[in-house]
């Protein structure tokens, strides 16, 4: 991601909100930010998405073609695949990048990819540990990530059965 770039995040949970922050950290030009969970469009937006758009409410790729033209940046933070959707918001020579592993039986329409010279990349980067941590160390060092307000409910050690059901059966 370089500064000045129109960056589409999909999928709002604690990983994409932390590469929505770190994407505003370089400079992104706009961040719009897209889930189907309302708390966590909230949580986005508190933390410095200019656009968020409820995914079942309306088609992200219409409203955001419309808004703001085609993305330089799709990323891909959903537990499933949503190459599609990248590959129709973003503009010739964009980029889309895979946070994790991608699934085994993803689809995607590769004639489009291959016509737009979609450039495909993921967030591990092997060989390069040591230069990750030194970064993501600097941007929480100079508050440009705000990982407290990852912390939703506090729990005693007693009470970790109860927590762990929480995580489990969240939405």
């Amino acid at each position: 991601i370089k500064p000045k770039d129109l960056v589409a995040i999909c999928g709002a949970g604690p990983s994409g909100l932390l590469l929505m922050q770190e994407s505003k950290a370089v400079g992104a030009r706009k961040i719009i930010v897209i889930d189907r969970i309302p708390f966590r469009l909230k949580m986005a937006k508190k933390l410095g998405a200019d656009v968020t758009i409820d995914s079942t409410k309306q088609a992200p790729g219409k409203y955001k073609l419309k808004k703001f033209g085609e993305v330089d940046v799709f990323i891909d933070a959903t537990p499933s695949c949503v190459y599609d959707l990248g590959i129709r918001l973003l503009k010739v020579r964009g980029k889309l990048i895979t946070y994790g592993i991608p699934d085994l039986g993803a689809h995607y329409n590769g004639t489009r990819a291959f016509f737009k010279g979609i450039f495909f990349c993921t967030t591990i980067k092997f060989g390069r540990e040591q230069e990750i941590t030194r970064i993501v160390l600097n941007l929480l060092k100079n508050k440009q990530v705000d990982l407290k307000s990852y912390t939703t409910h506090h729990f005693q050690l007693k009470r970790v059965p109860e927590a762990m059901e929480l995580v489990l059966y969240l939405p």
